[in-house]
């Protein structure tokens, strides 16, 4: 009841709530899209461990910034929007390792050809984001800010578009459905891929 009264006469905090369940949705989401679509390799002590710990420690920087939210929002707002950016590519990186790793795992339905494509259409401009997002500082990137800035629509831009294609290259594999007699002859093809469109942009100066 505290809350509510607070957020009554104070709209800017009743956003910073509403961000807060947009967020925490989306983080659950995508974690429990890992542990049900890549359960084998979480169960498998012996297969990639690395990538156990590394979702171990993803969920508890993501429990974190939301335990610690209206704190980290209220002491520093543009440090918080930072922290959100850098998760949301860490978690679609993460996922992009599990697929990587499915593909790799299970020998006798993908080759040599799903894993280069993977990892040329989004694992390499996952890498190259990552590494842009570090050069932000100074930079404001205000996801609080009803006009968001042109930092933060560049970056939402460029995660949307691999986002996308992760789901893309979900469905293509069928990951996490029962499936059968899936040809790689009957997915997209590397003619289907223009690296230059719409990612062009990922190889130019930061904006």
């Amino acid at each position: 009841m505290a809350y509510t009264k607070f957020f009554a006469i104070n709209p800017y905090d009743k956003k910073s709530m509403s961000i807060y369940q947009s967020v925490k949705k989306e983080f659950e989401k995508d974690l429990n899209h890992i542990e049900s679509s890549y359960s084998e390799l979480l169960k498998d002590k012996d297969f990639n461990s690395a990538l156990q710990v590394e979702m171990k420690e993803l969920e508890i920087r993501l429990k974190y910034v939301l335990f610690n939210w209206f704190f980290l929002f209220k002491k520093d707002k543009q440090d918080l929007s930072k922290q959100i950016c850098q998760l949301k590519v860490d978690i679609l990186r993460l996922k992009t390792k599990f697929m990587i790793s499915h593909l790799l795992l299970n020998h006798d339905k993908y080759n040599l050809e799903h894993y280069k494509f993977v990892v040329k259409h989004l694992h390499n401009h996952l890498e190259d984001l990552n590494d842009k997002i570090g050069l932000v500082k100074g930079i404001e990137v205000d996801i609080y800010n009803d006009l968001f800035s042109e930092m933060y629509e560049w970056f939402e831009q460029v995660y949307s578009l691999l986002n996308n294609r992760y789901d893309e290259f979900k469905e293509e594999f069928s990951i996490g459905d029962k499936w059968d007699d899936w040809s790689y002859d009957n997915s997209s093809s590397e003619d289907d891929w223009d690296d230059n469109e719409p990612l062009v942009f990922l190889n130019n100066t930061i904006p």
